[in-house]
């Protein structure tokens, strides 16, 4: 009776321990996209071809993180920056005119990765310290930021 509510789970050899939970697979990864901090990781892979083609992404995110976190930062400034002057009257924004500075407002929440889409294969949604309740959302293909959206 007991072994029909155990769940089911995987060693995966990129992203590491993982627990089915409804049509996705979760865990926690730490990567050098995001080094300081374990990321919670929802995948939906229905089989090992799905698994592979991930897992080739990740490997792919990893090998390009530096162009990628500078893209990421990039964006997240000129966005900070366009929200910042829009908002001066009504919010303050510390004056941050760097993209290390835009670094410690980056908080990455949850790594959804998918694929079906053809221009990207992974999404990370970003808490973003600023004084409003938006959160950013970076779309990821292999190897660069594809788009960075405001959502909220």
């Amino acid at each position: 009776m007991f072994g029909l509510f155990k769940k089911q789970t995987r060693e995966d050899p990129i992203f590491g321990a993982l627990v089915k939970q409804r049509a996705s697979w979760i865990g926690s990864l730490r990567t050098p996209l995001f080094p300081d901090i374990d990321v919670a990781i929802f995948i939906n892979a229905q089989d090992e071809n799905a698994f592979a083609a991930l897992r080739r992404h990740l490997e792919q995110v990893i090998g390009h993180c530096g162009a990628i976190r500078s893209e990421i930062a990039s964006e997240a400034l000129e966005t900070y920056r366009m929200y910042q002057d829009a908002e001066r009257d009504t919010q303050f924004y510390e004056d941050i005119t760097s993209q290390d500075a835009i670094w410690p407002l980056i908080k990455p929440l949850k790594w959804h990765f998918e694929l079906g889409n053809r221009d990207y294969k992974s999404r990370v949604i970003i808490d973003f310290g600023w004084p409003n309740d938006h959160y950013l959302v970076a779309h990821l293909a292999d190897a660069e930021l594809y788009h960075l959206d405001v959502q909220g």
